[in-house]
């Protein structure tokens, strides 16, 4: 059953990006959140995309080979059938992370595009965004830039220009048509791996949690080398 309407794919295609209204059951919100946390608390799978200093903001990869339950959520359920409408394929490889950006002081993610940090993630793919807190422009929602997924892939280097930084930044950016797109505990976003975006700090007492389903075309790369 398509998720989405015509307008719906429409508007991704045109803006590379799409906020979505429900994207999980409140149920599998509340264990994805609980798995966040613990998984966190452990450090199992962490690294830290702000690089080194005080602001951090650790990503947790691969979840769901620690908790295989991560793949039976309505969550995965919707991301997998959204993004197959959205790409028009059913046989995407999909994987998980967590990002967490801790209460006060959780850093900024810089602008990038998803395509510059992996050879893997060059092929055409889509991420789907779950906000596990509410969103905000206080505590780190996305940004985006509407139809920059349609340039070519900028060059990118370290955060920072630090090289034990796992996060990545684009070079040049200039984001003065960028878009806040807040969400809803619950809801989220699905966006193109060649669309810009970035997300603020954590200003806010409360961390900022959110679980990512990665969806990738199988096969040989496609896009433009940075």
């Amino acid at each position: 059953m398509a998720l989405l309407s015509e307008a719906d794919v429409e508007g991704y295609h045109r803006d590379g990006y799409l906020a979505v209204t429900r994207l999980a059951d409140d149920p599998d919100v509340e264990w994805l959140a609980h798995l966040c946390s613990a998984l966190l608390a452990s450090e199992a799978g962490r690294r830290d995309l702000a690089g080194p200093g005080p602001a951090t903001l650790p990503q947790l990869l691969y979840p769901e080979r620690r908790e295989p339950k991560v793949l039976e959520t309505s969550f995965f359920d919707r991301a997998t059938s959204m993004g197959a409408q959205l790409m028009g394929r059913d046989d995407l490889d999909w994987f998980t992370h967590f990002i967490v950006k801790p209460a006060s002081g959780g850093a900024s993610t810089a602008w990038h595009q998803d395509v510059a940090y992996d050879p893997v993630l060059r092929r055409r793919g889509c991420s789907v965004w779950l906000a596990l807190d509410d969103a905000t422009a206080d505590n780190g929602c996305l940004r985006f830039i509407p139809g920059s997924h349609q340039w070519p892939v900028l060059r990118h280097q370290p955060v920072g220009t630090d090289p034990r930084a796992a996060g990545m930044e684009a070079v040049g950016v200039d984001a003065v048509t960028a878009v806040n797109v807040p969400a809803r505990r619950g809801s989220g976003s699905v966006h193109d791996h060649r669309v810009l975006h970035a997300a603020g700090p954590n200003r806010t007492a409360s961390a900022r949690r959110a679980c990512i389903a990665v969806g990738i075309v199988p096969g040989a790369a496609v896009c433009a080398s940075p």
